[in-house]
């Protein structure tokens, strides 16, 4: 066993291991789905991470951005009357996609990242979302890479 492999066996948070030569592995703990590695190319330079689900970060000191992504009810002006949540607070979106909902024709998640300067402000934007659209999920806050 080499080196990383060590390394990557003695931790207790990771879910899934990768050594050196690229040879993948469950961890002793995995409850990870993977027995062969995410990926086709053995020179792929990407790394993989497998995320727990947990409780979202809602806004607060210390949280510099967040990222959700909601569905706008199906009708004229429903986008525009979401991100009004967002514009009527000041609050700065830095990301916005859209991705068609499967087996829902016509119908589109968006993509969200938006800046927090005011914790209260962006809170209340997102209570006002909820009341816009027919589901909005909360990825996390987390504080804004330098």
């Amino acid at each position: 066993m080499d080196a990383a492999s060590r390394s990557c066996a003695r931790s207790h948070t990771r879910r899934l291991c990768c050594s050196a030569e690229n040879s993948w592995r469950p961890a002793a703990s995995s409850r990870s789905p993977f027995t062969t590695p995410p990926q086709d190319d053995d020179t792929n330079q990407t790394r993989f991470a497998i995320v727990d689900r947990g409780t979202a970060a809602k806004p607060g000191p210390g949280l510099t951005k967040a990222s959700l992504a909601f569905i706008g009810a199906h009708k004229p002006g429903s986008l525009v009357h979401a991100l009004t949540c967002f514009s009527e607070r000041g609050i700065n979106l830095t990301r916005l996609d859209s991705r068609p909902v499967p087996n829902q024709p016509w119908q589109y998640r968006f993509y969200v990242d938006f800046e927090i300067s005011d914790p209260h402000a962006a809170s209340e934007a997102l209570k006002a979302l909820e009341e816009e659209a027919t589901e909005v999920k909360l990825f996390g806050s987390y504080p804004a890479a330098e």
